[in-house]
């Protein structure tokens, strides 16, 4: 059984976000993929979830220590500054939130795959 790590923002926490993830959890679950869902954020509410659907809330309950030292990561990387300084950067100051929340995302989850050592050849990413 192939495993899927599915790294979402919220899903299966809260009502009204990331809607279209629990129509694909059945699809998958007919497939004989066994998914682990690893959400970044948790709400009051969990929806539930098929039998072959596991959730692990390692990103969710980042201590705030290491949440710091991830956006310190983020503000000395070459991808925050090239961010700011490339043809087509962000023009509002929405575009430039969003390209921030974007990034400390993509570290979040660098640092979580090299903390697990997750390696490619086993496990297929969405």
């Amino acid at each position: 059984m192939k495993t899927v790590y599915l790294f979402t923002n919220t899903f299966p926490y809260g009502i009204n976000s990331e809607t279209f993830i629990e129509e694909e959890m059945r699809v998958a679950g007919n497939l004989g993929l066994h998914i682990v869902v690893l959400p970044l954020h948790r709400k009051k509410v969990c929806r539930c979830v098929p039998s072959n659907v596991e959730i692990c809330n390692s990103l969710a309950d980042t201590s705030f220590i290491k949440k710091i030292y991830i956006a310190c990561l983020m503000l000395f990387s070459l991808h925050f500054w090239k961010m700011l300084w490339i043809k087509d950067r962000p023009r509002s100051p929405n575009e430039f939130y969003q390209g921030i929340k974007y990034l400390y995302g993509s570290f979040w989850i660098s640092s979580f795959y090299h903390l697990i050592n997750i390696f490619l050849n086993k496990v297929v990413f969405l």
